[in-house]
């Protein structure tokens, strides 16, 4: 499926639970970092919202997720309180958190202090941290992975991410999607070219 088909789709963009490295103010990147009793709890909220909004089309949908393991065991928290199997899911690369390189599990005090992170504050867009991506390069990789859906999707994945996906499903700029930041509580249904965000 082409990009520009995309609208024609409806996707439940999910965020993992609270992490340990979370609750620290830490930015894990592609490291992991196990969820907490909380995030769990979030987790459970989340599918709590899943079921009641997707209804019996639920077991019809694409779940999709990072296989980063935080996202794995929260999906499989999703499936078995929406009744389905909990290994009715695969993993897509492409959905992995954004690669902070170097500055993985650095306080993002610590990197925008630092020498070589500065520039993410001048240019977030295009900085790339060392050894890492830069937010366009998410884009990129995001925009390669929503071209190969077919059918309606529920995708867990990390903020990073999530950004991207609403910022091609809207056709935002880079710096309305730098700025949106999705809750780790909450379910967004992005359908017929709009968002729709459940909180309760």
């Amino acid at each position: 499926m082409a990009l520009e088909n995309l609208k024609g789709l409806t996707l439940y963009v999910v965020r993992h639970g609270q992490t340990v490295t979370n609750t620290k103010a830490g930015i894990m990147g592609q490291n992991d970092s196990p969820m907490t009793p909380k995030g769990k709890d979030q987790v459970r909220f989340n599918a709590g919202i899943l079921r009641r909004e997707a209804g019996a089309v639920a077991a019809t949908l694409d779940f999709v997720v990072s296989p980063l393991h935080r996202a794995c065991q929260a999906i499989e928290i999703v499936l078995r309180e929406i009744g389905l199997d909990s290994d009715a899911y695969r993993t897509d690369r492409r959905l992995m958190e954004t690669d902070f390189g170097l500055h993985s599990d650095w306080t993002w005090e610590q990197m925008n202090t630092d020498t070589h992170g500065r520039g993410y504050l001048t240019d977030p867009w295009n900085y790339r941290r060392p050894d890492g991506e830069s937010l366009k390069d998410v884009h990129t990789r995001v925009g390669k992975f929503l071209a190969t859906l077919t059918r309606d999707a529920v995708l867990l994945t990390h903020n990073g991410v999530v950004r991207m996906i609403r910022a091609h499903y809207l056709g935002l700029s880079p710096e309305a999607t730098v700025a949106y930041t999705q809750p780790n509580e909450g379910v967004m249904r992005l359908s017929n070219g709009g968002e729709t965000l459940f909180r309760d």
